[in-house]
């Protein structure tokens, strides 16, 4: 479908340290018959791009599909912007042209998006219509872009999708505008599932040593910054590997240099601003910048104090999906407390590795956290269970408090004033008394 890029090349990606090994499982590799996930890459896409507000998402499916299901209950009301073919039968059997034709006429004229994005689904990818066509046709019709993304459930989990929707930014959108003003010090931030609130944190650290942000990949307000992205002296990858494909590609094209850096933790956030300083080998900038880490380092030292007493070698078993597995060890050992396990189930080989390395002989490693966690929990005198909606019931049994982090992402764990908040979170959870009330026996079983 893409001259610029291939599935296949998206599925061996050269800058991740284990492409070609054959020995190695990692989210890059193809899914097998028979195999289950808990996303696929249409939710994947959709995420990267639903952010930008003057654009428009039409998803092209059938309203069986699980997944765009899913999309339609969680966008509305607040996406006004989205919207689904719902296919029926004669559509896909006869083809679906004319139906595409009409709404993307619809969508132009009732929303006049900037550009507006077709999401091919599984259905429709495999039915073999030419959507670039038609979207070339209406493109030249309506003088707007409008972009395909192949976006099939069975090409892979959400953050393969991600990389799929970046590469199509790459070949469609970058490189479409001039800069009205160029400085040096411009540079992007690419994220794969950061918040608005995160990445309103990144933007505020990376001007605050004298950078300026160009554009914002995987969550922004407006599409225009995308279109003036190459004009960017630097590439900031955010706990992102996924779109380590969409650095290196703008690097052979643009010439841009990148760095991939995490702001989870005091260090981690210190480490990525002087490796972004250092990249433009200037002698202010560098300065400033340790004159800001300085500053916030100091702040941060004196307001976790407060919580030094109801944290301090508190035992936390970890047990969540992707790269937060690893996330949140170097946070919670900044606050003095003890990560027992991690769970390194269904994550990247780069990611197991990251994990191994922050814990390998001070935790232990869960291959398969379903079976092993309730023993963990109960030999070690786990105080804290971090998890996910799925995984609750661990906690729940063995009557110990928990902190649901999906739950707990509405507020954001990033940066410095990241590390505060997340302190806070913990010491409400370890003190929340509803634990002791809901886990109390019944009075009527004594």
């Amino acid at each position: 479908m893409s001259r610029f890029f291939s599935i296949k090349e998206l599925y061996n990606e050269s800058s991740c340290s284990h492409s070609g090994d054959k020995e190695k499982k990692n989210i890059c590799e193809r899914l097998h018959p028979g195999s289950s996930i808990s996303d696929c890459a249409l939710e994947g896409a959709f995420k990267f791009l639903s952010s930008y507000e003057d654009c428009a998402h039409l998803i092209y499916s059938s309203s069986t599909c699980f997944t765009t299901t899913s999309i339609e209950k969680s966008s509305q009301p607040q996406h006004s912007n989205y919207f689904c073919s719902n296919l029926d039968l004669n559509d896909i059997i006869f083809g679906g042209a004319s139906k595409l034709k009409l709404q993307l006429d619809h969508i132009v004229t009732l929303c006049q998006p900037k550009v507006v994005f077709i999401y091919i689904t599984c259905v429709t990818s495999l039915i073999g219509e030419d959507v670039d066509a038609i979207a070339q046709q209406k493109q030249q019709e309506h003088g707007i872009l409008i972009v395909p993304i192949l976006a099939a459930g069975f090409l892979g989990a959400s953050n393969f999708g991600a990389r799929i929707a970046s590469m199509t930014l790459c070949e469609h959108l970058i490189g479409l505008k001039e800069l009205a003003k160029e400085t040096a010090y411009d540079v992007n931030l690419i994220s794969c599932d950061a918040s608005s609130e995160e990445m309103k944190i990144y933007c505020d650290l990376i001007e605050s040593i004298g950078l300026r942000v160009l554009a914002t990949f995987g969550r922004g307000n407006s599409i225009e910054p995308i279109l003036s992205a190459h004009k960017a002296k630097l590439n900031i990858v955010i706990s992102a590997k996924p779109l380590a494909t969409m650095a290196r590609k703008m690097e052979e094209i643009w010439d841009i240099p990148w760095v991939q850096v995490s702001f989870f933790g005091k260090y981690a956030t210190s480490d990525a601003l002087r490796t972004i300083a250092e990249v433009f080998n200037d002698g202010k900038l560098s300065r400033n910048t340790q004159k800001v880490i300085a500053f916030e380092e100091k702040k941060l030292a004196e307001q976790l104090e407060l919580f030094k007493d109801s944290l301090y070698a508190k035992k936390v078993l970890i047990n969540l999906q992707g790269t937060l597995s690893w996330a949140y060890i170097p946070l919670l050992r900044e606050l003095d407390m003890h990560v027992v396990a991690t769970s390194i189930e269904n994550i990247t080989e780069d990611d197991k590795e990251q994990a191994i390395r922050l814990l390998l002989g001070k935790g232990m490693f869960m291959y398969e956290p379903e079976n092993e966690q309730m023993d963990i929990i109960e030999e070690e005198k786990i105080d804290l269970l971090i998890t996910n909606s799925d995984n609750v019931y661990a906690a729940v049994q063995t009557k110990i408090p928990f902190l649901n982090i999906e739950k707990a992402k509405e507020k954001n764990y990033v940066g410095y004033r990241g590390i505060l908040e997340f302190a806070y979170i913990l010491e409400n959870t370890l003190k929340n008394p509803l634990f002791k009330i809901v886990y109390r026996e019944a009075p009527w079983l004594g």
